[in-house]
C-alpha cells in the first residue's frame, strides 16, 4: 500500500506522487468490472495493446451510457476508465453528470476530487472532499471509514500544496484518528510540521511513518532534515544511513551506521537500522546481535522484539 505512492518534497507538487487508490473499496468496485472485461479481451485476442483495450472499453461503456443515461454505476465505470486512461476532462464530464442526477453520490465526489488533485487543481479538489466530510457528519460508522480517512488524507495533501498548513495539520490529524497506522498520513504530517518549522513534531511524525514502514526512504530524508536543523548530527547521519538502506545499499548503510555507533553507542534506532541492514545482506547472526543490543537499550521496543523472534 505505502510503497506504491512514495513521495518526495520538491519543486513538484506532492500530489503528483499520490496513489490513485487511496480510497480503495469505494472506487475499486468499478475498476474490477473494467479489469474483468479487459482480462477477457487479453485472453481471447491476439497481440492486444493496452490502448486498444481501453478504447474498446470506453466505446462499450459510452454506448451503454447513451442507452441508459441514468445508470450511475455505468457512468462511474466510464469516468474511472477515462481517469485511468489519462483523459481527466472526459472523466470530469461524466462525474459532473452523475452529480446532476445525484448530488450526494460520494463515489463521484471523491473521484472528482482525485481527478483535480492529479491535475494540480487543489482549490478545485477541496470543495468536493469537504462535501464528502459533510455527508458523513452524522454517520455512526465514520470513525471506522477507510474511505473517509482517504478523503481527509487528500484534503491534507491539497492544503499542504496550497500553503494552508494549519488546515493541512487538521485534516491529516483527522485521517490519523480513523487509521493511526497510515504511514503516508504520518509522512505528510511530518512534512507539514517541517514546513512550519515545528521540528520536534515533524520528527515524531516521521518516526511514526517509519514505525509502520521501516524502509520509507522519504520519511528518513525528512528526519535527516529535522536532525540537521536541530543540531543533532549523529542522528542526522543515522537517518542518512537509513536512506541508503531504503535504497537497497545495505553495505553502505552498515558502514555509516557503524561509524555512528563508534561516536554514539547508545542510540536504539541505530542498532535497529543495523539489524535491518544485516538482514538485507543475509548476515543473520550479526542482525540478531544488533537487535539484542537495541533491546538492551529499550526492552519494550516492539520492532526489535518482532525482528528477533523472526
Amino acid at each position: 500500500k505505502y510503497q506504491a505512492k512514495k513521495m518526495a518534497v520538491s519543486a513538484n507538487p506532492i500530489s503528483k506522487y499520490l496513489s490513485r487508490w487511496k480510497h480503495g473499496k469505494l472506487l475499486a468496485v468499478c475498476f474490477v468490472v473494467v479489469i474483468a472485461a479487459a482480462t477477457t479481451y487479453l485472453i481471447i485476442a491476439r497481440e492486444p495493446y493496452p490502448g486498444e483495450i481501453a478504447a474498446r472499453e470506453i466505446a462499450r461503456l459510452k454506448e451503454g451510457v447513451a442507452q441508459y443515461p441514468k445508470d450511475l454505476a455505468r457512468r462511474m465505470e466510464l469516468a474511472l476508465l477515462y481517469y485511468e486512461a489519462g483523459s481527466p476532462r472526459q472523466a470530469i464530464a461524466q462525474l459532473e453528470k452523475i452529480l446532476e442526477l445525484d448530488a450526494h453520490h460520494q463515489g463521484a465526489l471523491i473521484l472528482l476530487g482525485d481527478v483535480y488533485m492529479e491535475m494540480g487543481r487543489y482549490d478545485d479538489a477541496v470543495p468536493y472532499f469537504h462535501r464528502v466530510v459533510g455527508l458523513n457528519i452524522h454517520n455512526p460508522m465514520s470513525s471506522m471509514s477507510r474511505e473517509l480517512e482517504g478523503v481527509y488524507y487528500q484534503l491534507g495533501t491539497a492544503y499542504f500544496n496550497l500553503g494552508k498548513l494549519d488546515d493541512a495539520v487538521n485534516a491529516l490529524s483527522a485521517a490519523l484518528e480513523i487509521d493511526a497506522a497510515d504511514a503516508d498520513a504520518w509522512y505528510m504530517l511530518g512534512n507539514t510540521y517541517l514546513k512550519q518549522g515545528q521540528f520536534e513534531k515533524a520528527i515524531e511524525s516521521f518516526e511514526q511513518a517509519i514505525r509502520f514502514v521501516p524502509n520509507f526512504k522519504e520519511a528518513y530524508q525528512g528526519l535527516a532534515q529535522c536532525y540537521q536543523k536541530t543540531g543533532q548530527g549523529s542522528l542526522a547521519l543515522y537517518a542518512e544511513a537509513m536512506v541508503a538502506y531504503s535504497s537497497g545499499s545495505f553495505r553502505e548503510a552498515i558502514r555509516q551506521l557503524e561509524s555512528v555507533i563508534a561516536d554514539k553507542p547508545d542510540i536504539v534506532e541505530v542498532y535497529l537500522g543495523l539489524g535491518l541492514a544485516y538482514e538485507g545482506i543475509g548476515e543473520k547472526e550479526k542482525a540478531i546481535d544488533a537487535y539484542k543490543k537495541a533491546l538492551s537499550l529499550e526492552p519494550d521496543n516492539w520492532l526489535a522484539q518482532a525482528k528477533l523472534n523472526k
